[in-house]
C-alpha cells in the first residue's frame, strides 16, 4: 500500500506497483498458473488492505487476455493428458492385456488406471475451486476470470474435438473397412520399424483386435472424455461465482441493516 507525505492513499503509485506497467519493458506477464495465481494472492491481500474495491480498470485488457492465456495453455495441457490417459487405461490398455497376453484384467488395475487418468484434472480443478476464498474485489475477480475462463475455453474446444475426431474414427470404422486396414498396416510397420521391437503383431491380429475391442467402445469414450472435459471446466467457474454471488449477497444484506439500524 502507497501512502504519501499527508498519509493518504497515493492510488498513482498503488497502480504503478500492483500491475507494473509503467512501460512495456518492466511488465512481466505470469509465466505458468503457479505465478498466475501467486499474482492473484498478491491482488487480493492489496484489495484487502484497502478495504474497498480498487477500479477494475487497474487490472488492463493485456493482463486480462495474459491471465486468458495462461488459463488457455493450462486446460490444453491438462485436456490432452486426460484425453491420452483415458482411452489408453479404459481401453486400449486392458483389451491389449486380454486378447494379446492372454491375461485377466483385474477390477483393482481398473480402478487403479481409472484413478491415474482423472487424478490430474481432478487435483487441478479442485485447486482453481479453492480461488472462490480469493473471489472478492473488482482486479482480483478480474484476474480470476480471466484464468478460468481460459482454461474453460480450451477444455470446451478440445472435448468438442475430441468427440468429432472419436465419432469420426468410428465411422470410418464402419464404412469404410479398407481403408481402416491399411492404416492399421501402416501404422504397425511404422511402428515396428521405428522401434524395432522384438515382439511383432500381424496387421491381421490388430484389425480383428480393433474391430473386436476397440471400435464398441469409441462412442464411450467419445462421450466420456467431452462429458468429463465440460464437467471439470464448469467446476471451477460454477464454485467461484457462487462464492461471489454469495458475498455480495451478504454485503448487500448488511448494507441494508446497516441503514435501517
Amino acid at each position: 500500500m502507497s501512502i504519501d507525505s499527508n498519509g493518504a492513499i497515493d492510488l498513482d503509485k498503488a497502480h504503478q506497483n500492483l500491475t507494473n506497467t509503467s512501460s512495456s519493458s518492466e511488465y512481466k506477464k505470469p509465466s505458468n498458473i503457479i505465478d498466475a495465481i501467486s499474482k492473484i494472492q498478491q491482488y487480493h491481500v492489496f484489495e484487502k488492505d484497502q478495504e474497498k474495491d480498487i477500479n477494475k480498470n487497474f487490472f488492463t485488457l493485456r493482463q486480462f487476455i495474459d491471465f486468458s492465456k495462461i488459463g488457455f495453455k493450462n486446460g490444453f495441457i491438462e485436456g490432452f493428458l486426460f484425453v491420452t490417459m483415458l482411452p489408453f487405461f479404459q481401453t486400449i490398455y486392458p483389451s491389449f492385456k486380454i486378447y494379446f497376453l492372454h491375461s485377466q484384467y483385474t477390477e483393482f488395475e481398473h480402478l487403479l488406471y481409472l484413478s491415474i487418468a482423472y487424478i490430474p484434472i481432478v487435483f487441478v480443478t479442485i485447486w482453481l475451486s479453492t480461488l472462490s476464498r480469493l473471489y472478492d474485489g473488482a482486479i482480483t475477480k478480474k484476474a480470476i476470470f480471466g484464468l478460468l475462463l481460459g482454461r474453460t475455453t480450451a477444455f470446451f474446444l478440445k472435448g468438442i474435438l475430441i468427440y468429432f475426431l472419436l465419432s469420426y474414427l468410428y465411422n470410418l470404422a464402419i464404412y469404410d473397412k479398407d481403408s481402416t486396414y491399411l492404416a492399421i498396416d501402416k501404422i504397425n510397420n511404422g511402428v515396428t520399424w521405428l522401434f524395432h521391437f522384438d515382439v511383432q503383431y500381424r496387421s491381421d491380429d490388430l484389425y480383428e483386435y480393433y474391430y473386436v475391442y476397440i471400435v464398441p467402445a469409441i462412442n464411450k469414450i467419445a462421450h466420456e472424455a467431452a462429458y468429463s472435459m465440460m464437467f471439470f471446466a464448469l467446476v471451477p467457474f460454477v464454485v467461484v461465482i457462487s462464492k461471489g454471488l454469495y458475498v455480495n449477497f451478504n454485503r448487500r444484506n448488511s448494507e441494508i441493516l446497516y441503514e435501517e439500524y
